[in-house]
Order: structure tokens, then sequence, then C-alpha cells
């Protein structure tokens, strides 16, 4: 597939492993300067959590950190959060290696054959399956865009369309999604939470984004229907050089039903573990390692296909799992230098004067400015939630409600952040530019954005994990 050579650029800075680096760096330089300080704490009875208690702030004995200790810190970093980088690694081989099973480009086709006619349900349904992935973390946009451009061109609809399809599907759902290892599992751990705990309010919070995603990619396709020279590719069109599967060619062999029972077995058995058995993330990776394998076996990609893809798969996603690691050695200077606590006395005050509710809502607000600079949701987590769980303790902000905020100020401008290569890349082989695109979706992002506002404020005004 080509594109034209548009002129869309992500804005170039530093890289973000660079800057977590230069901000480790800065956190031991404060160590030398910030007063230590400390909040008494107190077991929460019945859980493993503790919580700061207001009013209880008091200078202590400074520990200044050297670069030693820094180095250390990164180490430390890696190892406190090792379960976590694996399970994102077989995660992201397993992706790999149903990508090269070519199930998806399949199950894609036979969609097509089944809905000739009723093109809209198959933009619906793909939106679902999308969607669906992105809510367990699981971003396969880029190499499933080129193949959501022809099944668009297929349906009579254009670059546009497959966009939404693939990449705001999946970016609503790992934004808002309930099951999220990526980035909400991350934040409740830190956060002390059960793993997926709150599931209910984020699945609505999920179906709420969906819909509205729904309703603003019909209505284009009506428009465009209406109107082709509407269209946001208009000038700009892709050109399929690609064979694809077309729908009359496409045959269901015993090993691609195989494969699909493991993909809805392998989901299935991860929310049966979390709801029933209390898994942690270290038991996801079993599940994801089977997947994987099994996946390989089935789709006949055989023994040594399937150990290549494996490692593609890894080196894939080495750059979101290993950034957990990296981000977490923030919070681990900032703590044995004995100055998190400060740090959190100083930001809180504000959010106190606030109050908790308006306080909320500042939370996630801050979070969306943090993601122009952290676009890693894994990052983002491993460097913000140290600081927003003990500032809300001390606001009166539900560690729930806080977790949200940093979720959805993470997730909701993940689709229009001038920072992200991925986007552009997907933007690039949909034929957007990027000026015409933020104009279409910011009606979106901002209807998201009141909602996030909203629901936050009437969490916490329900007293929603307090």
């Amino acid at each position: 597939m080509k594109s034209r050579n548009l002129s869309d650029k992500p804005i170039q800075g530093i890289h973000v492993y660079a800057l977590l680096l230069f901000i480790i760096v800065f956190a031991c330089i404060l160590t030398w300067i910030v007063p230590a300080g400390e909040f008494d704490k107190s077991p929460v009875e019945g859980t493993s959590r503790t919580v700061y208690l207001a009013g209880t702030y008091h200078g202590v004995e400074s520990s200044p950190q050297n670069p030693v200790d820094i180095v250390n810190a990164v180490f430390n970093g890696l190892v406190k959060s090792a379960s976590t980088i694996f399970v994102i690694f077989l995660m992201g081989a397993w992706v790999k290696i149903m990508e090269d099973s070519r199930l998806i480009t399949k199950s894609f086709g036979r969609l097509t054959s089944a809905f000739r006619g009723h093109e809209k349900i198959v933009v619906v349904l793909v939106m679902l399956l999308l969607t669906f992935l992105g809510a367990f973390g699981i971003n396969p946009s880029i190499p499933l865009l080129p193949l959501g451009v022809v099944l668009a061109q297929s349906l009579g609809y254009d670059g546009a369309v497959a966009f939404a399809m693939i990449f705001l599907a999946n970016y609503v759902g790992y934004g808002l999604g309930a099951y999220n290892v990526q980035s909400l599992g991350i934040a409740q751990e830190i956060a002390q939470l059960g793993r997926f705990s709150g599931a209910g309010i984020r699945m609505m919070d999920h179906a709420v984004g969906l819909g509205l995603l729904m309703f603003f990619t019909l209505s284009y396709i009506n428009k465009i229907s209406r109107d082709p020279d509407s269209s946001l590719t208009r000038g700009h069109e892709v050109t399929v050089q690609a064979q694809e599967d077309r729908a009359e060619d496409v045959h269901f062999s015993i090993g691609d039903w195989l494969n699909m029972a493991v993909f809805i077995g392998g989901f299935a058995i991860i929310l049966y573990g979390v709801v029933k058995l209390g898994w942690g993330m270290a038991k996801f990776g079993p599940v994801f390692l089977a997947m994987a394998v099994l996946t390989g076996i089935f789709g006949g990609l055989g023994v040594n296909g399937t150990a290549r893809s494996f490692v593609k798969g890894c080196e894939n996603i080495a750059y979101s799992a290993l950034i957990v690691g990296i981000a977490s050695a923030i919070s681990i200077v900032l703590t044995e230098g004995r100055i998190i606590d400060t740090i959190v006395y100083a930001l809180s005050n504000p959010i106190v004067k606030a109050g908790p509710v308006l306080g909320s809502v500042a939370m996630f607000l801050s979070n969306s400015v943090i993601n122009l600079f952290i676009p890693a949701a894994t990052g983002q987590a491993a460097t913000v939630m140290p600081l927003m769980t003990p500032i809300a303790d001390i606001a009166g902000i539900s560690r729930q409600v806080a977790v949200s905020a940093f979720q959805f100020g993470d997730g909701i401008t993940n689709c229009i952040i001038p920072t992200s290569t991925s986007l552009f890349a997907c933007l690039g082989m949909c034929g957007l530019r990027y000026d015409k695109y933020v104009r279409w979706v910011m009606p979106l992002v901002i209807a998201l954005s009141i909602f996030a506002a909203v629901m936050l404020a009437v969490l916490q005004m329900a007293g929603w994990g307090m």
C-alpha cells in the first residue's frame, strides 16, 4: 500500500527513555535540595493497603541520593516490575503470531462476504473486535490498518472510516477499558487496589465511549455517502498494491477454527481468573504464552516460524514493556531520598483547597497535559501514580477515582497528541492529513472529555471506592 507523501510528521523531540532518565537525574538532585519529610500512614483493615493521613506531615532526616543510587534505582525498578514487563512481552508475542497466522485477515474477509449489502454492520463488528482487544491493552493498529483500508474501500468507504474502525475503536478500548494490563493494571497495583477492581463502572465508561465513537463514525459514513466530495481523504487517497483476501477466496481451515477457539478461550480464562479467582498480573503470563504457542502451531507457522514470530513480537513491544521499570526508578529515587511525601504535601495543597470533586477533575486535566510528554501509558502510570495515590488520600479523593482520572487523562488525548509516532504512521496509511484529522476528531475528543469530567465528579460525590 502506498500513500501520498504527506508533510505531516510527529513533533520530533527527546526520546521518552532519555526524558525519563533526565527526570530520574533531576529527582536525584532534588534529594539534595528539597527538605525531607513524611506523612503518617495507617493500614486499611482487611486489605494490604496503607493510606496517608492528612495533617500529619513532618520533617525527617534527609537521605540525599547519588549517581550510584540512580543506577541501582533503574535496575531495581526493572526487577520490581518484572512480572508486568514479561506479561507485556508475552502479549506482544501472541499478537505478532496471530498476525502472521492471518486469522484476523481471513476473519475480515468472511465478514465482508457474510454481510454483503449491510456494510455498516461490518464496520460495527470490526470496531467491536478492535475495542475488545484495546480493553485488554492490545494495540494491533499498525499491522491491521493496511487491511482496514482494503476493507473500507471494498465496502465503498474511505481511509477515514478505516482509521475509525481500527485505530479509534482500539483507542477507545485501550483508554477506557476495564482490563488494560498496560495502564490500568499498573496504576491499580501502584494504588494498592485490587487488580481490575471497579470493572463494572469502567465497562460502562467503555460502552459510553464506544457508543459516542460509533455515532461519530456512522454519521461520517452517512455524510460521505451523500456527498463523496466531503471525504477527508479527497486528494490524498491511498493505493492498494498488496493482494488482500477477497471474501469469495477466504477459506477457514481447521487450524483457523482452532485458533478462534484459542482466542475466545484464552480471554475467557483471563476474565474468569480476574473475576472469580482474584488473579494478579503474574497469572496472565502463562495464558498469553499458551495462546502464542497454540496460535503458531494451529496457524501453520511450524515450530521455527512460531519461534521467529515470537521473538519479533517481543521486539515490537519492548519499548512499552521496559519503560515500566525505567519509569519506576523515579519514585524509587524520591522515596529513598525521603522527599516524595514533601512533593505530595506541596502538590496536594491546591487540590485540597479545590475540594475532592473539583480535585478529581484537576487530576484528569493534569494527566492530559503529562500525556503530551509521556505518551506511553505504561511509563505514565509508573511515573504519576506514585504521586497521585497519596495526593488522593490527602485531598479526600477515592483511589479508584484517582486511577480513573489517570486512565481518562492518559487515554482520551492519545488520538490527537502530536508527539505520538504511531498516530502519524496510522494517519499516513489512511491518507489523512493531521490538520484535517484534528478538526474532524476534535468533537469526539471534547465529548469524551466532558463525559470523563462529569463521570469523575459523580463518582467522587457518590463515594465510589471510598
